[in-house]
């Protein structure tokens, strides 16, 4: 009487050696497809903080920029608001 595996091995493969081929076959392939997984995974929150650290540093840049022009624009305000002893504001 054929045990459970041996009618599994002879369902799949022509001989036991081939059947422990295709799992170590197996195995290897699935050991890789989760090293690739894992490393994606690492590679996407890597990129999530690459991309916060840009957006972080564009967002204080625009910021000073903000900054800048409404203090030119109060300087402006500030010189028309001299009328004629606007000399002080010449080269702005």
């Amino acid at each position: 009487m054929a045990t459970t595996e041996d009618r599994y091995i002879s369902l799949l493969t022509d001989s036991p050696e081939e059947l422990y081929e295709y799992e170590d076959s197996l195995k290897t392939y699935r050991d890789l497809k989760n090293s690739f997984y894992t490393a994606e995974g690492k590679g996407v929150v890597k990129g999530i903080e690459i991309g916060r650290a840009e957006g972080i540093k564009k967002g204080r840049a625009e910021e000073k920029m903000a900054i800048a022009q409404k203090m030119k624009a109060q300087w402006h305000a500030y010189c028309n608001h001299l009328g004629d002893d606007w000399t002080i504001c010449r080269g702005y």
